[in-house]
C-alpha cells in the first residue's frame, strides 16, 4: 500500500501485526476511548499484535473502543515460551563470559609470580640433581622422581594464586612468594641471579 494509505488500511483491517523497527503505532487523542458514550454504529472489532521488543504500539491503543491489544508481555504471562526469554538468556551468558574475563586478567596479575617461583624451584633442583651426578649418586629414575614431586609440590601454589588474584588478592602471594622463598619477581623477568635462603643453603652444602 502506499505510505499515506497506511491509516486508511488500519481503519479497514480486523487484524494488526506490528514488525517495523523503529515505528510506533501511536494513540490519537480525538479516537473514541472505552467507556466513551455509545457511538450509533458498533464500533468495528479490531486486534492489534505487537511483536516488538522494546514494544512498539503504545499501550493506550488498547483504550480503544473495539480494539485489543496484544504484546509479547502479555504472551510471555499467558503462554510463556523459551524465545521470549532470548534476550534475558543472551545477557546471563554475557554476563557470566565477561566475568570470567575479568577473572582470567586478573589471573595475569600473578603469573609472573608463577614463573618465578616454578624457576627458582627448578633452578634450585638442576643444581642438586647436577651435584650429585658429580658425586654418581644420581640416576635418571632418580631425576624423573625428583621433577615430578617438585611438580606435585608447586601445584597447590599454583592454584592458590589463581584464586587469590581471582580474590583481588594478588599481591597476597606475589608477597608470601617472596618473604618465603626469596623469589624476587623482577630479578626472574630480568634474568639477573640473586640471592635466597634456599640458595644459600645449597651453597653451603
Amino acid at each position: 500500500m502506499p505510505a499515506d494509505g497506511l491509516l486508511d488500511a488500519l481503519a479497514e483491517s480486523d487484524l494488526v501485526a506490528h514488525l517495523l523497527r523503529g515505528h510506533r503505532l501511536r494513540a490519537h487523542p480525538s479516537a473514541p476511548r472505552r467507556g466513551a458514550r455509545a457511538a450509533p454504529v458498533r464500533p468495528r472489532r479490531r486486534l492489534v499484535i505487537d511483536l516488538g521488543l522494546p514494544r512498539n504500539v503504545d499501550p493506550a491503543v488498547a483504550e480503544f473502543a473495539g480494539v485489543e491489544l496484544l504484546d509479547l508481555e502479555t504472551i510471555s504471562i499467558h503462554a510463556p515460551l523459551e524465545e521470549l526469554h532470548a534476550a534475558d538468556d543472551a545477557r546471563s551468558i554475557v554476563d557470566a563470559a565477561a566475568a570470567e574475563y575479568r577473572a582470567r586478567s586478573a589471573e595475569q596479575a600473578v603469573t609472573p609470580a608463577l614463573v618465578a617461583l616454578r624457576k627458582h624451584v627448578f633452578d634450585v633442583l638442576d643444581a642438586e640433581i647436577e651435584r650429585a651426578r658429580g658425586r654418581g649418586d644420581a640416576s635418571d629414575q632418580t631425576e624423573a622422581a625428583l621433577r615430578h614431586l617438585a611438580g606435585v609440590l608447586l601445584h597447590t601454589p599454583s592454584v592458590r594464586a589463581r584464586e587469590l588474584a581471582r580474590q583481588g588478592e594478588a599481591q597476597s602471594f606475589i608477597d608470601g612468594a617472596a618473604a618465603l622463598f626469596g623469589v624476587d619477581i623482577e630479578a626472574e623477568a630480568a634474568g639477573r641471579p640473586h640471592l635466597s635462603a634456599v640458595d644459600d643453603a645449597s651453597a653451603a652444602s
